[in-house]
């Protein structure tokens, strides 16, 4: 059985995906989220200044990551570099 993922990872999935993916329900596809749950992560991401509405065209908001999302997708893929270089010293 496949374990749940946390909000963090949520949170930290969407910022990696908004890059390649603008749209929600691209954004929800590819995390295999449903499209309420990735409107309500995609919302709080807004809220605290990671991720910010590009543009809207028609009824389709465009996201982006900001710079404060950025380093925070930067500081999690170095954190995760250094987790697998001390699981191979281990």
């Amino acid at each position: 059985m496949m374990r749940s993922r946390s909000r963090l990872e949520i949170y930290l999935d969407l910022m990696k995906e908004v890059p390649s993916h603008t749209d929600l329900t691209s954004i929800g596809k590819e995390l295999n989220l449903p499209l309420g749950d990735t409107r309500k992560h995609a919302g709080s991401l807004v809220s605290q200044g990671f991720v910010r509405i590009a543009e809207q065209e028609k009824s389709r908001a465009e996201y982006e990551l900001t710079a404060k999302g950025f380093e925070a997708v930067e500081a999690l893929r170095m954190l995760a570099n250094v987790d697998i270089l001390l699981s191979s010293i281990r």
